[in-house]
């Protein structure tokens, strides 16, 4: 066979896998995307320091929490829903977009508001709370975390747009946003760092610029006339019907997401400590970008299932891959320790460690990514809203324990630890759901 015939052969063999042809696609973007938004973090950690890394840490951890409040769990149940209404020559979803549009517009007054009521209390008990916080390194001012705020609304905006994309099975475009995002945040840091800036809050003011860029750009690509659709009756009954356990369990993920970092602040861990597992949690993002890759662009297909026996063809099918996934992920353990070294520098003498195992969570929730899809995709998001909720109570209560006493590597391997029987778990009820879809068919039949 010819080059160019084996080429042409391999281009015919991928495109014969739609799936594998989506997630490469995400992947493009996200990778690059992860790599901008990694080389934007290495550089303000480095200019930083550990000490003064860690408020910035706690400021992006505040920002994604107040994100995810309002973000993935509407847009999660949105992609959901216009899913099943999307066909090839047919669009009936753009009554749910408008729906969700208002809730996000209400939801982003009443999070702005809180944001200027809790500002200087929560400044006080997360950022000024570290041993080396008083005369050594100056806190960020409330008006700080009050941008912290600021960003997460505009981000829950933004992921509105990611969501229209997402549900017309649109990577390509799904996938540009993250891109751009983490350029212009590159870009800004680079010319910040160039005129010799090394202030945590201009820093942090430009990642949050970089998104209110994104946001103003992904709306303008948007159809016009989008929101031009009239809601039919019960529309917004019938996705709150739904919404209500995607909701719950997104509120419990995005907390728990970010649980480890706003305990070691409110606890008062050492700032460098702090700012060291703030690098390893910036590493380990790049594991959990390959675990929501694969999950975004499973979710839409598996919410063309419709009964057990698809729902068991679906899991037969893609448990083996996620499983191969996590194996080869696994692998990357071994580069944890040379790669934080490179990455973040000397100063940096515990973020390697720290990095490997907050990893090893990464891998295991791969390799339950089609269990959750399925989950979510047959109606039962209470399973997944049920589990996430224990490993928030389960990652508090320890971590609670663990912070003060054993401090940052504690706090590491109690996330990674509760985080990965989740995941096991995860199966377990994918599983004992699929029993019980089957047990209703039998009566209905």
């Amino acid at each position: 066979m010819t080059p160019s015939a084996r080429i042409e052969w391999l281009v015919s063999r991928f495109h014969s896998r739609p799936l594998i042809a989506a997630v490469s696609s995400v992947l493009f973007f996200r990778g690059g995307a992860a790599a901008l938004a990694f080389l934007s973090n290495v550089l303000v950690a480095r200019c930083l320091g550990p000490e003064s890394f860690a408020p910035f840490a706690i400021l992006f951890a505040v920002m994604m929490v107040v994100s995810g409040l309002a973000g993935p769990p509407l847009d999660m149940s949105l992609v959901r829903f216009a899913a099943r209404y999307i066909s090839g020559d047919r669009d009936d979803s753009r009554p749910y977009f408008r729906f969700v549009f208002h809730l996000k517009c209400w939801a982003g007054v009443a999070t702005l508001a809180l944001g200027l009521v809790f500002a200087r209390p929560l400044t006080k008990m997360l950022l000024e709370s570290g041993v080396s916080a008083k005369g050594v390194v100056q806190s960020a001012p409330p008006y700080g975390m009050f941008l912290a705020f600021v960003g997460g609304v505009i981000i829950t905006f933004w992921s509105f747009a990611q969501a229209y994309y997402q549900a017309h099975q649109n990577f390509v475009r799904y996938g540009r946003f993250e891109l751009t995002s983490s350029l212009l945040r590159l870009i800004f840091v680079v010319v910040l760092l160039a005129i010799g800036t090394r202030s945590v809050m201009v820093v942090f003011g430009a990642y949050v610029a970089a998104l209110f860029v994104v946001m103003i750009t992904g709306w303008s690509s948007l159809p016009r006339d989008l929101f031009r659709v009239e809601m039919p009756s019960g529309a917004g009954r019938a996705f709150f019907h739904f919404a209500k356990w995607v909701m719950l369990a997104g509120v419990f993920t995005t907390l728990v997401q970010r649980l480890d970092i706003l305990l070691l602040g409110h606890f008062g861990v050492a700032r460098n400590l702090v700012g060291n597992y703030g690098a390893a949690v910036s590493l380990a993002l790049l594991g959990d970008l390959f675990v929501l890759t694969v999950l975004h662009v499973m979710l839409p297909r598996a919410s063309q299932i419709k009964t057990a026996t698809e729902m068991m063809r679906f899991l037969k099918r893609f448990w083996f891959p996620s499983l191969l996934a996590s194996l080869v992920m696994a692998s990357g353990v071994v580069f944890a320790e040379p790669l934080a070294r490179i990455a973040f520098g000397p100063a940096y003498v515990l973020t390697g460690h720290l990095f490997a195992i907050l990893f090893a969570g990464a891998v295991t929730s791969l390799a339950a990514a089609p269990a959750v899809a399925a989950v979510f995709a047959m109606g039962a998001p209470r399973v997944v809203a049920i589990l996430e909720g224990v490993r928030l109570v389960a990652s508090l209560a320890i971590g609670i324990w663990v912070a003060p006493r054993y401090g940052v590597v504690g706090m590491a391997w109690t996330m990674s630890v509760v985080r990965g029987t989740i995941a096991l778990l995860t199966y377990v009820a994918a599983h004992h759901e699929l029993r019980r879809i089957r047990a209703m068919e039998s009566i209905a039949g």
